[in-house]
């Protein structure tokens, strides 16, 4: 962080007061302010403070600096000054987009990276004000991209934190590095991750930019990151760009437990499984959290949902069933869990003791049932038909159960067996035999089974 050299406020030039109004000013966008949270002070020796007066004439209405102010001409300017252009006339023209006075500089044989009082140069003037045809022209006239920022960092990290990809693309292609780190161990791409900036993080990829890598907050690779953030915009430039949709999390898992400290309940859980299982992949980390657009997203890019940690060779099927989350079950499924899509659906009423299989408001099947006898209830709620197996015999009781449809990847499910009238199984749900056998044909894995009283 740059600390503020304080008394100097009203003594600052026009161009460092209107640098500094371009960083610090509040706008209506969120985007916006946790930029400037984020990045109080990227330009090199600027002064931080807030009480400076503002000018109207360099701002638009809503208080930003007004990026349709023309380039001044000669003749706007009138007549050329004769005195001598020093670094701090330099920096007002790029902060002011003054480009005749840099050309005449330039004809002078000035050097453009020569520092004002306070460490400014021109280039970082025109960068803070996104003034992309001064950057592009003292670029052109040999000032130097590479230059760092006193805080750490590069002139590309300035553009992302203006949120400038333009800029930041003419940057790159004049030689600014890439990969360098700001103060707080960033890349640029990390920050523009960070400040949740699709465009840049597209612009930055297609630059070189490795989507794979880690950023310094967690210590994980960014697509963890933007799924923990609720990023999808930025998780889905990242995978459209090349980053693993099958990514890993890195061993460690001492960032993850500062972010699961600010995590609703239930987030005991997700803790257990972090310290206890290895090769948990993006899509069984979005299934953890519950994020189910994350998933999606995943899914759509080639993520493997049938991938198991070690040692349990658990999935992402098994983390949603035991988390009871029916929608990331569907997701995971291939099936969209919006109600208006559900074509086949089950009731099972405990009181009654039947069974029936709709499509969608229409009745297809009904039959009897024998659901779980005193001390082996069958559980109430919502289940999602998780596999099927036309043959299968229990692994806890050694019982046949013919044409079995297992629910939410657990030891329940519907099945054929003797119904003696009365609950009487061990908590699955009995059918007879051809019953079981039509429910088994229709329906499908994703299937939604509601057990009601």
């Amino acid at each position: 962080m740059y600390s503020a050299r304080p008394g100097l406020c009203h003594s600052d030039s026009l161009a460092r007061r209107t640098v500094l109004r371009s960083v610090l000013e509040t706008r209506t966008s969120d985007n916006v302010k946790r930029r400037i949270r984020i990045v109080p002070c990227v330009l090199a020796g600027l002064l931080l403070f807030e009480g400076c007066q503002k000018t109207p004439s360099r701002l638009g209405s809503s208080g930003e600096p007004n990026r349709a102010t023309p380039v001044r001409s000669s003749e706007a300017a009138g007549k050329k000054s004769t005195a001598p252009i020093g670094p701090s006339q330099l920096v007002e023209a790029a902060s002011q987009g003054d480009l005749p006075l840099l050309e005449q500089a330039v004809r002078a044989g000035i050097s453009l990276d020569q520092p004002d009082p306070h460490g400014v140069v021109a280039l970082v003037a025109a960068v803070s004000q996104r003034r992309a045809d001064i950057v592009r022209f003292l670029l052109g006239a040999g000032a130097n991209p590479r230059i760092p920022l006193s805080g750490g960092g590069s002139l590309v990290h300035l553009a992302v934190a203006r949120g400038d990809p333009e800029i930041a693309r003419i940057l790159l292609q004049a030689g600014a590095p890439l990969e360098s780190l700001d103060g707080e161990g960033r890349t640029p791409l990390a920050l523009a991750v960070e400040l949740d900036d699709p465009a840049m993080v597209r612009e930055l990829v297609q630059a070189g930019a490795n989507p794979n890598q880690e950023e310094p907050k967690y210590g994980q690779p960014l697509v963890m990151s933007a799924i923990l953030e609720e990023k999808d915009a930025v998780l889905e430039a990242l995978l459209e760009n090349g980053a693993d949709p099958n990514v890993s999390l890195a061993n460690h898992t001492l960032g993850l437990e500062q972010w699961l400290k600010s995590f609703p309940d239930p987030k005991e859980h997700v803790s257990w499984y972090l310290h206890h299982e290895r090769s948990i992949t993006a899509l069984m980390l979005a299934t953890l959290v519950g994020r189910e657009s994350s998933a999606e997203i995943l899914l759509r890019f080639g993520a493997d949902p049938d991938r198991v940690t070690r040692p349990h060779g658990m999935t992402a099927l098994d983390f949603a069933a035991e988390a009871h989350r029916n929608t990331l079950l569907q997701i995971l499924l291939g099936k969209s869990p919006r109600p208006e899509d559900q074509r086949y659906w089950i009731w099972v009423s405990l009181g009654s003791q039947r069974a029936r299989l709709y499509d969608s408001e229409n009745l297809l099947l009904e039959a009897p049932i024998s659901t779980g006898r005193r001390g082996y209830e069958t559980p109430k709620g919502e289940y999602v038909v998780t596999q099927k197996y036309k043959s299968w015999v229990s692994t806890l009781y050694r019982a046949p159960m013919p044409h079995f449809l297992r629910l939410n990847c657990g030891p329940m499910g519907l099945h054929g067996g003797p119904l003696p009238g009365y609950p009487a199984s061990h908590g699955c749900i009995r059918l007879p035999y051809d019953k079981a056998q039509a429910f088994y044909r229709i329906a499908q894995r994703g299937t939604l089974v509601y057990v009601t009283d």
